[in-house]
C-alpha cells in the first residue's frame, strides 16, 4: 500500500535534491527519504513535551515547489510521526537533513540505492502492553538497551 503526499520544498534545496538523484541514479523521492531516514538514524532526541512544532521559514524571497512524494505505508507512519516525537514539520526536518549532508560533504551515509536491508527503522520501536487493563503503547525513538 502507498501513501501519495506533497511537500513544500525550497527550489534551492531541490536542486541539491536533483543532482544527489542523479548522481546515484535514482529518483528524488529515493534521495528524500534516505536523508530523513538517516537523520532519524542520528538525531539525538531531547525533551520535546509542551513545545511546539517548528516549520520551515517563509518569506517572499524563498522559491517554493510542490514536490508530490509517495511513502509505504510504514514510511508514511514513520514520517508522520516525526512532528509528535521531534517537534519539527516533515519539511523542515528535511531541510536539516538536507544541512546535514552539505555539512558532512558525505551523502553516501544517507542515500544506498542498493540496500536490502529489512529492518530499515533502526530508530522506531513499538511496544503494546496492557496495564490495569488499559491497552498501551510505548514509542521508542532510538533502540532501547532493553525490549521489555
Amino acid at each position: 500500500m502507498y501513501v501519495e503526499t506533497t511537500i513544500n520544498i525550497d527550489r534551492k534545496n531541490l536542486r541539491i535534491i536533483t543532482y544527489l538523484a542523479e548522481q546515484k541514479g535514482v529518483s528524488r523521492s529515493c534521495i528524500i527519504k534516505g536523508l530523513l531516514k538517516g537523520l532519524l538514524a542520528t538525531y539525538t532526541f531531547g525533551n520535546t513535551f509542551g513545545k511546539r512544532v517548528r516549520y520551515q521559514k517563509t518569506s517572499e524571497e524563498h522559491d517554493w515547489h510542490r514536490f508530490h512524494i509517495t511513502f509505504t505505508y510504514a514510511e508514511y507512519e514513520l514520517f508522520k510521526d516525526i512532528p509528535k516525537v521531534c517537534k519539527f514539520s516533515l519539511a523542515f526536518f528535511l531541510v536539516l537533513a538536507i544541512d546535514r549532508v552539505l555539512k558532512n560533504n558525505d551523502s553516501s551515509r544517507y542515500v544506498n540505492p542498493i540496500n536490502t536491508d529489512n529492518h530499515r527503522y533502526t530508530c522506531y520501536t513499538f511496544i503494546s502492553e496492557t496495564i490495569d487493563d488499559i491497552p498501551s503503547w510505548r514509542i521508542y525513538w532510538g533502540l532501547p538497551s532493553t525490549i521489555p
